[in-house]
């Protein structure tokens, strides 16, 4: 942000989340830049939906430019009076009034030049603002810049979920400048945050097709091993195809016990055998989390079946179905719940880190699908237990392990490298959107290409 100037001259915006801005802007409640009330949407029961008119629904306000997307609107039934209560037209903008994370209380998406007739559904309040005063992409951008952002969040109630009233919505102070300095923000905006996005995209392919590129190299290891000169058999599987010659293809049940975790009992939380306990999102890809773990009781004779040691391996039974760690270390007694399955084997053929390679090329490959196309919502103990999946010799599993975790180290450090740029730029975007629409940066004398 150093490359550009700042205003000469600032004043207080009576807004402590706001500070200082420049002392040529305006400073306004949003209620009064708007030429209507707000108004709540419209509510129509799931047989109207499919055909008819657009409508905006609160999942379309979640969106990268913050512009709703016609073309990704769904469609409703609706009488010429519902039309005309709930239209819609160029400037207007939509906020979520509700919402399951706190983040997204009062996110907002503007609606310009709209090609069709379209209305908006009750989750979202539409505000109509006074195009005459307030250009409707400069005020979009400021209602989703940092700071507005904060307003909404600090004072939003937080129950079951975040919700925030019309009120408190309508009290944002927005700052504002005159009408072509706005129009000069908000086309440099889109200017910059256009570049800023096609970066993030491309960064994001690079990291679709490392995660692509991943998945291949862990497929070929451990269906077909590294010898690609290896004579090969039919596995007898039609979603495994064919496997090395001397490779065996038993049932999970035959190398690993496979138990799950212990119910969960809301009346025995606590007591004389309390320990702690993995809960599904505890266990993510080769990653398990001990921190902060709830209890509950399970008495020293149940310990051999609902605690985990060094060497078993979890899978989720629900949720990303499969989703897998080893464990490697751990301290004390850690017992899993329910919703987890515990792989554990004393044999000498077996290499856990290579059942985990195998679970994370059999979820990746929706192996636990059904007929290999929509994946199924549970893995049942019985259902694992019957899968069959490859398995060399355990010489063949440590080389075939190792050279695993070489290579899909430096593929995790790459790709660790560009989320990591991602987020840089992502914050980046949100930063310049505040300190543009805010005052902090005085972008007049900026000159914009005229592609842009």
């Amino acid at each position: 942000m150093r490359k550009y100037s700042v205003y000469p001259h600032c004043r207080a915006s009576g807004a402590e989340w706001l500070g200082q801005v420049p002392s040529h802007w305006k400073i306004a409640r949003l209620r009064f830049l708007l030429c209507e009330r707000f108004a709540n949407g419209l509510f129509k029961k799931a047989v109207f939906w499919g055909e008819g008119t657009r409508i905006i629904n609160v999942t379309d306000l979640y969106v990268a430019n913050d512009l709703v997307n016609e073309a990704s609107l769904e469609r409703l039934e609706c009488s010429d009076d519902e039309l005309k209560s709930y239209s819609t037209k160029h400037g207007d903008f939509f906020v979520v009034r509700s919402s399951l994370k706190l983040e997204g209380i009062g996110k907002s998406a503007a609606l310009l030049s709209p090609t069709e007739d379209t209305v908006f559904e009750c989750h979202t309040v539409r505000g109509r603002p006074n195009l005459e005063e307030i250009h409707p992409r400069f005020l979009n951008l400021f209602m989703n810049s940092a700071d507005a952002r904060y307003y909404f969040m600090t004072r939003s109630n937080v129950v079951t979920m975040a919700t925030i009233d019309q009120e408190k919505i309508k009290n944002l102070v927005v700052v504002f400048p005159e009408y072509q300095e706005q129009q000069q923000i908000a086309a440099f905006l889109d200017w910059k945050t256009g570049q800023i996005d096609a970066l993030i995209g491309k960064k994001k392919e690079l990291l679709e097709k490392l995660k692509e590129k991943r998945i291949a190299v862990i497929t070929q290891a451990v269906t077909q091993g590294l010898n690609p000169a290896a004579p090969m058999r039919d596995s007898g599987i039609p979603w495994l195809g064919q496997v090395p010659e001397h490779w065996e293809v038993p049932a999970l049940k035959f190398r690993y016990t496979v138990e799950l975790g212990k119910m969960l009992d809301e009346k025995r939380l606590t007591g004389e055998h309390s320990i702690h306990y993995l809960r599904n999102v505890d266990v993510q890809w080769d990653q398990i989390n001990y921190e902060n773990l709830p209890v509950m009781d399970i008495p020293p004779e149940e310990y051999s079946r609902y605690t985990i040691r060094a060497g078993d391996v979890l899978a989720c039974e629900g949720g990303e179905v499969g989703r897998s760690a080893v464990v490697r270390e751990q301290s004390g007694i850690i017992g899993f719940q329910k919703a987890i399955h515990r792989l554990r084997t004393d044999s000498d053929d077996e290499l856990p880190t290579f059942v985990y390679y195998t679970l994370l090329w059999a979820v990746h490959t929706k192996v636990f699908s059904a007929e290999g196309s929509s994946t199924i919502a549970h893995l049942t103990a019985d259902q694992l237990r019957r899968y069959r999946f490859p398995r060399p010799p355990r010489c063949e599993q440590e080389i075939i392990v190792a050279y695993l975790e070489g290579q899909v180290g430096r593929m995790n450090k790459l790709a660790a490298k560009i989320e990591s740029a991602i987020d840089f730029l992502t914050e980046y975007r949100t930063a310049l959107i505040t300190a543009a629409t805010t005052g902090k940066i005085d972008l007049r004398q900026v000159k914009i290409p005229a592609c842009a």
